[in-house]
């Protein structure tokens, strides 16, 4: 699928760094479904609604937000 394939092209599919790479992928992915709603468009237009992509890495216990300007994940502050 179009989330997967960039990411077996880059990181291939096994290993941390792999599976680490699907896992943000998919936030990325749920962000862009989610804006296909006619609901979801309007509120973000209205200013009523903030979609934010996460990442909470449990193996370090760390928030990762997604910069959707870079498409780069940064832990938050």
């Amino acid at each position: 699928d179009e989330a997967r394939e960039p990411v077996v092209h880059q990181h291939g599919t096994e290993g941390r760094e792999a599976e680490r790479a699907m896992e943000l992928a998919a936030v990325r992915q749920s962000l862009a479904n989610l804006r296909t709603f006619p609901c979801v468009q309007e509120k973000e237009k209205r200013g009523t609604l903030t979609l934010r992509g996460t990442y909470f890495a449990i193996s370090d216990g760390v928030l990762h937000l997604l910069d959707e300007a870079s498409g780069e994940f940064f832990p938050a502050e």
